[in-house]
């Protein structure tokens, strides 16, 4: 199972996550999902997760992740 995981800098309130508009995510064959709905790594056991973006919280997760899944990634982007 493979996850995408967006950690988004916010634009709006903080209760609100800034999700992108990404070309071909509605084909995208895994699940994905916002930093902001992210509460417990055993989530992701075993489990293939690439982070898009690399803000604080972000890098947090990632680390937390990184106990219990088969293999994070990420990619830091400018939008």
């Amino acid at each position: 199972c493979i996850y995408l995981c967006l950690s988004c800098s916010p634009t709006r309130h903080f209760t609100v996550p800034m999700v992108p508009d990404i070309h071909g995510s509605d084909t995208f064959p895994g699940e994905i999902t916002h930093t902001h709905h992210y509460r417990s790594p055993i989530t992701y056991k075993d489990k293939t997760v690439f982070m898009l973006g690399a803000g604080p919280s972000g890098i947090d997760i990632a680390i937390d992740m990184a106990s219990q899944a088969k293999k994070v990634s990420g990619v830091m982007i400018a939008m």
